[in-house]
């Protein structure tokens, strides 16, 4: 498990540098249009934004069983 979560956020910190490069060389970030607005709407989106989402889904999943602890 440590091993993976020290890949995801050497992925995470290539991506932010790869983006940065990307908007000192050529201006503005690549904007992507996605369907991700209310009833499936189209909303831009950074490619960094892409890119960190498909990452969180390769990395992440969501546990069934988990509840928020009590206050």
């Amino acid at each position: 498990m440590e091993q993976a979560s020290t890949w995801c956020a050497d992925a995470a910190v290539a991506i932010g540098q790869g983006v940065s490069l990307d908007v000192q060389l050529f201006g503005a970030p690549t904007l992507l249009d996605r369907p991700t607005g209310p009833g499936g709407g189209l909303r831009e989106w950074t490619l960094h934004a892409v890119a960190l989402d498909g990452l969180a889904a390769q990395f992440l999943e969501v546990d069934p069983d988990w509840t928020p602890p009590s206050r």
